[in-house]
């Protein structure tokens, strides 16, 4: 499952015609170890575009050191947004023991086109991967730097200049905004909302598929829920695995439990047209933010109603026989156990029924030696020699 950070911003103050004010709220969370994420979510739903846009990371020179590859505009979420720039401990941004990462878009860059935002949804603006280094082992921040602004502040300005901002630095950030003094300038203060460590991704312990009296009985154990699992989804393939179809949604059942297990039913298997017999079965988990992974795969074999698999075990047999075989259809099942010579010692006729089937034998008052079972199923015949050994 791939993870993202995902950083909200703030603003407010946004002037319209009735002179009222939209409000951004701001967080950071950490769900990638190799990409920012950075959105906005606004408190109330207005219109607008956006004329330049800027950030401000921090992170200690005494962390290890992260580079950046080329931001992507969200084109759908801000139509008509241009390139970013990044600039990486630019000397302007600098402060002591500090490596600073500037995100900015800005003339000559587009103004976005109006859009429609809603209140209480996060819209991504752009992403930025991290090309070296982990962000898990950096001290990140998204800072401004107040009453200065300088060298760091937030800045958000709409289609028309206006301050999108929030009136207090206070309130840039959500769920809420941490400060502390600015190493430089004693009158000045740090305003900042620190990367969270990501939840981590639901880990797939076990996963298994058996046919059960015609049904696919599917099993799976989960580690590490967490508040952002949102559910699982049953896939199956019946042509060899080259595609799955989505069959069926399981809710998580204890959100934030460290070991869970979950089982599903595929009814009524032997209506299905399976290449090769087989079906295939996989298990994806679904994220809160679309995120998924997926479990391993394991097939079920279904029985071919010509010459359905057979199997007698153990052998040698100390007591009991015991035979397994899968049916597409009801069928008579007749078990003859002979001698060497032909001669039958035991003869059984069973109702053989849809799915799987699990006879047996009983040799225990048998003498140690050969034995040939017989097995007639409708119309085909299978023949296994046996050792009765105690």
């Amino acid at each position: 499952m791939k993870k993202i950070i995902t950083i909200f911003f703030a603003a407010l103050s946004l002037y319209s015609g009735n002179s009222f004010a939209q409000h951004f709220a701001a967080t950071v969370v950490a769900s990638s170890v190799d990409t920012l994420t950075f959105s906005v979510k606004p408190d109330a739903t207005f219109t607008t575009g956006l004329s330049s846009v800027e950030f401000f990371l921090i992170y200690p020179t005494t962390d290890p050191g992260l580079t950046f590859g080329t931001p992507i505009s969200n084109t759908t979420n801000f139509p008509g947004m241009g390139t970013w720039t990044v600039l990486v401990d630019n000397p302007a941004d600098l402060e002591p023991n500090y490596h600073v990462i500037h995100f900015e878009y800005v003339v000559p860059q587009p103004t976005t086109t109006d859009a429609s935002y809603t209140s209480g949804t996060s819209y991504d603006i752009m992403k930025v991967p991290v090309t070296s280094g982990l962000i898990s082992a950096t001290s990140l921040k998204l800072v401004d730097e107040e009453p200065s602004e300088t060298p760091w502040y937030l800045a958000i300005a709409g289609d028309i200049g206006n301050d999108l901002r929030p009136v207090s630095p206070s309130n840039y950030f959500y769920p809420s905004t941490s400060t502390m003094p600015d190493e430089v300038l004693t009158t000045e203060t740090d305003y900042y909302i620190a990367v969270a460590n990501a939840p981590l991704p639901v880990t797939f312990i076990s996963f298994s598929a058996t046919l059960q009296n015609d049904n696919g009985d599917l099993t799976w154990n989960v580690a590490n829920e967490s508040s952002v699992t949102k559910y699982y989804v049953v896939q199956k393939s019946i042509d060899n695995g080259i595609s799955y179809s989505s069959i069926d949604t399981v809710l998580i059942t204890k959100p934030n439990a460290n070991n869970n297990t979950y089982s599903y039913t595929d009814a009524n298997l032997s209506l299905i047209k399976a290449a090769s017999n087989t079906i295939y079965y996989r298990i994806k988990q679904v994220d809160d933010n679309g995120v998924s992974t997926y479990s391993t795969t394991d097939i079920i074999k279904l029985p071919s109603k010509a010459d359905p698999t057979v199997t007698v075990y153990p052998n040698p047999v100390q007591d009991f026989a015991k035979i397994k075989f899968y049916l597409d259809e009801d069928a008579l099942v007749t078990m003859n156990l002979a001698d060497i010579n032909g001669r039958v010692l035991q003869s059984q006729q069973i109702q053989g029924t849809i799915g799987e089937n699990t006879p047996a034998i009983n040799m225990s008052s048998l003498v140690n030696g050969n034995y040939i079972l017989t097995l007639h199923i409708g119309s085909v015949v299978h023949t296994f020699p046996l050792i009765k050994a105690n």
